[in-house]
C-alpha cells in the first residue's frame, strides 16, 4: 500500500447545483518517509477539498456504478481497480501534521462558485487518474 493511493468522496444533498461533497486524495496510502521524509505523502496528490466539483464526481460515480451492476449494455467497459499491490511499510506522521481550520468567507463562496466548480471538477479528476497511473506502475 506505499505504493498505492485512495480516493474519497463523500456527498450531501442529491441538487447537482446546491450539493456539496468533500473530497479527497492519499498517496501513498500508508506514509512512505524514506521517499516523502517531510509528511510521508506526495503533497501533489495527498489533498481534500469541500465544493460541488466532488458532488459531481460522486453523481457520475454513482451512476455508473449502478449501470455496471446492473449488467447494461458495455458495462465490461467500465473500469474496476483491484489491489493487486501491497506493502507493509509505515511510519508515523509529525504531530505538526495534523490541524484544522474554520474556513474564511471567500473559500465558502468557491465551493459554490459554478465556474471555480467546473475548473475543479476537471483539475480533481486529473489528480486521480495520475494516482490511479502510479498505483499501477505507470510513473509518470
Amino acid at each position: 500500500m506505499a505504493e498505492m493511493g485512495a480516493a474519497c468522496v463523500a456527498s450531501a444533498g442529491a441538487n447537482p447545483f446546491t450539493g456539496t461533497a468533500a473530497s479527497m486524495t492519499v498517496f501513498p496510502i500508508i506514509p512512505d518517509f524514506e521517499k516523502y521524509p517531510e509528511y510521508g505523502r506526495d503533497l501533489d496528490l495527498t489533498f481534500g477539498e469541500i465544493g460541488l466539483a466532488g458532488h459531481w464526481i460522486k453523481i457520475i460515480l454513482h451512476h455508473l456504478f449502478l449501470y455496471k451492476a446492473r449488467l447494461r449494455p458495455g458495462w465490461s467497459l467500465i473500469p474496476e481497480w483491484g489491489h493487486e499491490q501491497t506493502d507493509q511499510r509505515a511510519g508515523t506522521p509529525p504531530p505538526e501534521a495534523f490541524y484544522a481550520t474554520k474556513p474564511t468567507r471567500s473559500t465558502v463562496f468557491l465551493r459554490t462558485f459554478l465556474p471555480w466548480q467546473f475548473w475543479r471538477f476537471a483539475e480533481i479528476n486529473l489528480r486521480m487518474i495520475r494516482i490511479i497511473g502510479k498505483s499501477h506502475g505507470k510513473h509518470g
